[in-house]
């Protein structure tokens, strides 16, 4: 019996073992569009895994980042469902992607860690492979106000920006 490596095993149980923590599904979907600003990026996994010392990151397509090493995230159902909870919203109509490191989940079985989106974009998924296309939301037109100005005849210098706001905020 060969690993995933071509390594010859001893046994069936020895293959096993060595396999390397791997995704199995995750939601959104590739290339999903309309996601949520507020979504939950749920990753199921091959193995029971606990959080090792590799961070993620939610970066846009052009690589700017969005969430540099996401806090809150937490794992479920016996260490096989991961679920990341950006911070903040995620920008509006972007395409996103998840940038984990190696080490940022750890099986519990073997000790291997998540060996696929930055350093071996062959294996199991391609780099970028948790990518999606945020929704536009709801787009609330600024408000803008301004109080009465009584301009005379000859007056000068006139200060335009006295009483003009928008969303609240002085703009002189």
């Amino acid at each position: 019996i060969r690993d995933e490596n071509k390594s010859v095993c001893s046994s069936v149980m020895d293959t096993v073992c060595n396999i390397p923590l791997h995704i199995i599904s995750y939601t959104p979907n590739l290339n999903q569009t309309e996601v949520p600003l507020d979504a939950k990026i749920i990753i199921k996994v091959s193995d029971n895994c606990v959080r090792g010392s590799g961070k993620v990151t939610i970066k846009k397509f052009n690589g700017t980042i969005v969430e540099d090493n996401v806090e809150n995230i937490s794992i479920e159902e016996e260490g096989k469902k991961i679920i990341i909870t950006p911070k903040n919203e995620l920008p509006r109509k972007t395409y996103v992607y998840l940038d984990i490191e190696n080490e940022a989940f750890v099986s519990v079985q073997n000790g291997s860690s998540f060996e696929l989106v930055s350093s071996n974009p062959d294996r199991y998924l391609m780099h970028k492979a948790i990518r999606f296309e945020t929704e536009l939301g709801d787009i609330v037109p600024p408000v803008i106000t301004a109080d009465d100005i009584t301009i005379e005849r000859g007056d000068q210098n006139i200060d335009i920006d006295t009483g003009v706001s928008v969303w609240d905020e002085p703009l002189g």
